[in-house]
C-alpha cells in the first residue's frame, strides 16, 4: 500500500513539473501565428469584445465561442495559450487513467508533438482530447457492453466533429472502422447521438448567422460548413486564384511524413501491437494517416490521433524503450521548436511601441475608425475596447470599390437534351463596409518615415506613429 502511495505521490509531481514547464515554454514562445492562427485569435477576441475590426471566418466557431468567456476574464493572447496547457494535461490524464502501464503519461509528457503543437491557438487540443474520449469509451462498450459507454463515445465524437472541421471526416472514418461488422440498428444508434452533440455546432451558426431567401431571413446553421467545405471543394476544382490544387500524392508534403517520429521516435514498434486484438483502432489509424497525408497539412493533423497511438504504444514498449524515448524526445523537441524562441528584438521592441501608440491614439483623438499601415499583428495585442476600428491598407482599398467581390464563382448546367430551362447558381464573397464608417475620410496610423497618402496632414506623432488626417 505504501509503495502503490509513492507512486501516486511520483506522478502527481511529474504531472505538476509537466504543467509547470509547458506553461513557460508556451509563455516564452514568441511565434503564435501558425496555420489558421489568426482567424482563431481574431475570431476570440473580437467574440469577447476586444477586436474592432471585422474578422475573417471559414472553419468553425464552437472552440473560439467558448474561449471567448474565458478571455473576458483574462484579457490576454498568453490565456488563449495557457488553455492548450489544461488540454494537453487532460489528455495526460485520461492516458494515466485508462491505460494498462501509469507510463503512458511519460509517453504523452515528451511526445513531441506535443510540445510542437502547444503555443497553437487552434481547436486541435479539444478535437484530440474528445477523439481519445470517444476512443476509450467504444473500447470500454466492447469489453463490458454497458450502453452508457456507447453514449459517452458518440457524444465525445459528435463533441470532435464539432469543434474541429476535419473532426468530420475523423468521425466517419471512425464510426467505419469500429462498426464495420454491427448490426445497421446500432451504427444509426450511435450516428444519431454523433449528430445531437454536433448540433451544438448548428446552434452557434444559427445564432451568429441568417440568410435572406426572397424578403424572409431564416436562421443559417450550416454557415461554417458551407465556407469551409465550399473552400476545399473550390480549390480540389482548381477554380482558387491563388491556391493551387493540391496533387493526390502521399510524397505532396514530405513534412507529414514526420508523424513517423514526432507522436514518437519509436513510433514504428506499433507493428508489435496485437493485430487481431485491435484491428479496427488500426483501421482507423490507418486511414486517418491516408487522409492526413493526402491533405499535405504537415505534422498538425497528426495531434488528432497522437494519444491513441501512445495508448497503443505503451503496451510494447518496456521500461528500456520509454528511456529511450524520452531521451531522442528531448533532443528532437529541442531541434523542432527552436525556432518558436527566435525572434528579431528590434521586431518586439517596433509591435511594444506600436501597440502602446495606438493606445495613446485611442486616448487622444475620437475617431471610430483608422487605417493602420505597419504591423497589423499588433492588433491582436491590444486588448483594449477603446481602441478604434482598425483596417489594413489593403481592406481600406477593397471597400473603397464599388460592389468588391473577393471570390465569384458562376455555375451553369450543360445538356446533351435540349431544356426549356437550365439550372444556374452563383455564388461569391463580397467585400463588406462597415455603414458607421466613412472610408473617404479616415484617418491614417503611419510609421514614421514611410509614405504618406496625399491629400493628407500630420497631426501628431508618437513613439513610432503618426497619425495623419485628410485635409480638406
Amino acid at each position: 500500500m505504501g509503495r502503490l502511495n509513492i507512486l501516486k505521490d511520483n506522478y502527481f509531481l511529474l504531472f505538476a513539473a509537466y504543467a509547470v514547464v509547458l506553461s513557460l515554454f508556451v509563455a516564452f514562445s514568441y511565434k503564435i501565428i501558425f496555420h489558421d492562427t489568426w482567424e482563431y485569435i481574431s475570431l476570440t477576441e473580437k467574440l469577447a469584445g476586444f477586436f474592432k475590426s471585422d474578422v475573417f471566418i471559414v472553419h468553425s466557431l464552437v472552440y473560439p465561442f467558448f474561449l471567448s468567456f474565458l478571455l473576458k476574464a483574462f484579457p490576454s493572447v498568453l490565456t488563449m495559450k495557457l488553455a492548450n496547457v489544461l488540454w494537453s494535461l487532460l489528455i495526460g490524464l485520461v492516458l494515466y487513467k485508462e491505460c494498462s502501464k501509469k507510463s503512458a503519461f511519460l509517453i504523452w509528457a515528451f511526445s513531441p508533438i506535443a510540445w510542437m503543437v502547444s503555443p497553437i491557438i487552434s481547436p486541435l487540443f479539444p478535437a484530440s482530447f474528445f477523439i481519445l474520449l470517444a476512443y476509450v469509451w467504444i473500447k470500454k462498450w466492447e469489453e463490458y457492453k454497458e450502453r452508457k459507454h456507447l453514449v459517452l463515445s458518440a457524444f465525445a465524437l459528435g463533441l470532435a466533429a464539432a469543434v474541429y472541421d476535419l473532426g468530420l471526416v475523423i468521425a466517419l472514418i471512425f464510426v467505419l472502422s469500429f462498426f464495420y461488422n454491427q448490426r445497421f440498428k446500432k451504427v444509426i444508434a450511435y450516428v444519431l447521438i454523433v449528430f445531437l452533440a454536433f448540433s451544438i455546432r448548428l446552434i452557434i451558426d444559427a445564432s451568429f448567422f441568417s440568410i435572406m431567401i426572397n424578403d424572409k431571413i431564416l436562421p443559417f446553421p450550416i454557415y461554417t460548413l458551407i465556407r469551409f467545405w465550399g473552400a476545399i471543394t473550390v480549390i480540389q476544382l482548381g477554380l482558387h486564384s491563388m491556391i493551387p490544387v493540391s496533387k493526390i500524392s502521399l510524397l505532396a508534403n514530405i513534412s507529414s511524413w514526420t508523424f513517423l517520429v514526432v507522436i514518437s521516435p519509436l513510433t514504428f514498434l506499433i507493428y508489435k501491437v496485437n493485430m487481431r486484438k485491435n484491428r479496427s483502432v488500426m483501421i482507423f489509424l490507418a486511414l486517418s494517416t491516408l487522409l492526413f497525408l493526402f491533405q499535405g497539412g504537415g505534422f498538425l493533423y497528426f495531434f488528432l490521433i497522437a494519444p491513441i497511438v501512445v495508448m497503443l504504444l505503451i503496451d510494447v514498449l518496456g521500461k528500456k524503450e520509454i528511456i529511450i524515448h524520452a531521451a531522442m524526445s528531448c533532443l528532437l523537441i529541442v531541434l523542432l521548436t527552436y525556432p518558436y524562441f527566435v525572434q528579431d528584438k528590434e521586431e518586439i521592441k517596433i509591435r511594444n511601441m506600436t501597440i502602446s501608440d495606438i493606445k495613446s491614439v485611442s486616448k487622444d483623438f475620437s475617431f471610430n475608425a483608422a487605417v493602420l499601415e505597419t504591423d497589423t499583428l499588433a492588433r491582436l495585442y491590444i486588448f483594449d475596447k477603446n481602441t478604434p476600428y482598425l483596417l489594413t491598407k489593403s481592406e481600406y482599398e477593397k471597400a473603397l470599390q464599388t460592389e468588391s467581390y473577393y471570390t465569384y464563382y458562376s455555375f451553369r448546367l450543360g445538356s446533351k437534351i435540349g431544356l426549356d430551362r437550365k439550372l444556374e447558381v452563383s455564388a461569391g464573397m463580397k467585400s463588406t463596409k462597415n455603414e458607421n464608417i466613412d472610408y473617404n475620410s479616415l484617418p491614417f496610423l503611419i510609421k514614421k518615415g514611410e509614405v504618406v497618402p496625399e491629400g493628407y496632414k500630420q497631426t501628431k506623432c508618437y513613439s513610432i506613429l503618426c497619425v495623419y488626417e485628410k485635409t480638406v
